[in-house]
């Protein structure tokens, strides 16, 4: 038997499939075998389902050793996953997908196979305007400090403030592992604004911040005050003019909502009474109290992952509802309404389906331009959250998602534990499982306040490749601040260390600039058509290709020197290389060369369009 999920021939349309659709699967099996070919998936809407396959005589006609078997399948009205495999009834053999689960060449198995994938989704378009960004992402507190503003405004008794820029990060504990100082740096939205003309130099068109909102430590993601900026990064009054001048430059902005979860210390749980409010913690009769889930009130709640500082809330509880995205003066509302482009939802997996759902219908309905990313660090397609499968990309719930898994893939690659076959096999499934938009729209990080720094990780010959990588692979490239500047650091909180003003790799921030410059003057990097492979070992390639340009993008992972031969698409006389300007010539339709250890080639060629202007008086 063989069946490829990546073959048009075997399955059509490709990839995910909008509802509505009728699938075609099919399947080639040996003519020695004259027996039952059963076809059985596995719908939430259907249940399971086992049916015979019929023969495809024209296609069969063609073969003189094997059999082409197909079904259809209606992909229904609603947004899901289906999982399908095969069974030759009369020898007990079965085939399916392979042991890994990315999809393509599948295998035979004595007994139930693993299935295959369909992504069956409501049609949902992702904002041309993220489509096209470059995204900077700032921790506020080690961004930049305009010695303006205060960092000793805010009151709270837990904080030390750095005098030295160039401190690293650290976290005061007490014996029991707890954070009882948190560390600032006094980075503001000010000194964000005094970076303008840097953000712009660099090409940015988009600002994702960490939260904002008043919290009791560096991160903010122990929200304090949802409707409050923090007094240490500014006001809500200079936060609004920021938007309006971030706009008028062509810059948005998206913002961390985390919605899980709130502060211990905040106006709504109120633990340590720094607020003028009765906390949940304080009383029962608080109008928060429904909000969290007690067990011996008050000391025992649930919190995220026992994070005692980080207590729980009941997502579903529609005071809190209300208070997020229902009301007009609601959290998402209110601050879509000053302007910001969109929100990135924090530990999407904690936050339950219907509150997603209604979530995204308060956004678009507030701004149908706005963008919804969601936190998630594995295949956003089929992410299996607390014992459930989840619903990321069907259409009523995220636009994109944080692409780890893309970062993950890469760098195995680029380490050497995985090989160029493994590399093009993780990529492809991605490309199969998402919806097109999702995938060409991904938010692809190399580095984030959560993971090692990027260049720590892979080090500098590698990171210079990397970012011409990320900004000429499908999606939205993201960078982590500092990481153009080759700012390094272990994990949390070394990868959080001061943005090197005056100290920056100028190599690394030169190369940036450069990677940078060629995705936004080239739309193929942005619109253009997608295809994988890889060439030995060592080698991993991609193509971009639209009506006016064919890129052909080819990475070595190897410590030595490793040759190519990649065939071409299309007639090619000759590339020219966005990495090192230099001219390469092609013979036939055949690209062959060399790369040296760790190298990229971005290898461009323009196609000239001829246009017959006619006279008519002629």
């Amino acid at each position: 038997m063989y069946h490829n999920s990546q073959d048009p021939f075997y399955r059509f349309p490709q990839g995910a499939t909008e509802v509505e659709s009728e699938l075609i699967i099919r399947i080639k099996v040996s003519k020695k075998y004259s027996g039952r070919v059963m076809f059985h998936y596995w719908m939430e809407s259907t249940g399971n389902v086992e049916m015979a396959m019929n023969i495809d005589l024209s296609e069969s006609e063609k073969l003189e050793k094997d059999t082409v078997y197909f079904v259809k399948v209606d992909t229904g009205p609603k947004g899901q996953l289906l999982w399908y495999n095969f069974l030759l009834e009369d020898a007990g053999i079965f085939y399916g997908n392979q042991p890994d689960g990315l999809g393509g060449e599948g295998q035979s198995y004595p007994k139930k196979p693993l299935s295959y994938q369909v992504t069956i989704y409501q049609p949902f378009t992702v904002p041309e305007w993220y489509k096209e960004s470059i995204v900077y992402h700032i921790f506020p507190d080690r961004f930049f400090r305009n010695e303006n503003a205060n960092p000793l405004e805010c009151k709270r008794s837990n904080r030390l403030i750095h005098c030295r820029w160039d401190d690293k990060p650290h976290y005061f504990r007490n014996e029991e592992g707890e954070i009882i100082y948190w560390d600032f740096f006094g980075g503001n939205l000010e000194g964000v604004m005094d970076k303008l003309d840097y953000l712009k130099e660099l090409g940015i068109s988009t600002i994702y911040f960490n939260p904002i909102f008043e919290a009791r430590s560096n991160h903010r993601y122990d929200t304090g005050d949802y409707h409050k900026i923090d007094p240490m990064l500014g006001s809500n009054e200079f936060f609004k003019s920021m938007i309006k001048t971030l706009k008028g430059e062509g810059i948005n902005v998206i913002l961390d909502g985390v919605f899980s979860h709130t502060g211990a210390d905040s106006i709504y749980f109120n633990k340590y009474e720094y607020y003028d409010s009765v906390g949940a913690y304080n009383s029962h009769d608080s109008k928060y109290y429904d909000w969290y889930i007690f067990g011996k009130y008050p000391e025992k709640y649930e919190s995220w992952w026992g994070v005692k500082d980080l207590p729980n809330v009941d997502e579903l509880d529609p005071t809190y509802r209300d208070f997020i995205y229902n009301d007009k003066d609601s959290v998402v509302r209110s601050w879509l309404e000053t302007g910001i482009a969109g929100w990135r939802l924090d530990v999407v997996d904690e936050l339950p389906q219907q509150f997603l759902k209604e979530l995204r219908e308060a956004v678009k309905e507030t701004n149908q331009e706005a963008v919804i990313v969601g936190e998630v660090w594995e295949d956003a397609s089929n992410k299996v959250s607390y014992g459930r499968s989840r619903e990321y990309l069907l259409g009523g719930e995220l636009d994109v998602a944080t692409n780890y898994p893309l970062r993950e893939a890469l760098i195995n690659f680029i380490k050497g534990s995985t090989n160029s076959r493994q590399l093009h096999r993780k990529i492809m499934s991605l490309y199969e499982n998402y919806p097109k938009d999702s995938f060409f729209a991904a938010f692809n990080v190399l580095g984030s306040h959560d993971v090692e720094r990027i260049l720590t990780t892979i080090g500098k010959n590698h990171l210079l490749s990397a970012v011409f990588f990320q900004m000429a692979f499908p999606g939205v490239p993201v960078i982590y601040y500092g990481d153009e500047a080759g700012l390094e650091g272990a994990k949390d909180p070394d990868n959080r260390r001061t943005y090197p003003w005056g100290n920056e790799d100028q190599e690394i921030l030169k190369t940036h600039k450069k990677a940078i410059k060629m995705r936004k003057e080239n739309d193929v990097f942005v619109n253009g058509d997608f295809t994988s492979g890889y060439c030995g070992k060592h080698v991993y390639y991609f193509t971009r290709k639209n009506k006016n340009t064919y890129v052909l993008c080819l990475y070595n992972n190897s410590r030595g020197k490793e040759s190519y031969e990649v065939p071409l698409e299309d007639y090619v006389d000759a590339f020219i290389n966005f990495v090192d300007e230099k001219k390469y010539p092609v013979k036939g339709h055949v690209m062959k060369g060399y790369l040296e250890p760790g190298e990229i080639k971005v290898l461009c060629k323009k196609k000239q369009e001829i246009y017959l202007v006619e006279n008519p008086e002629s």
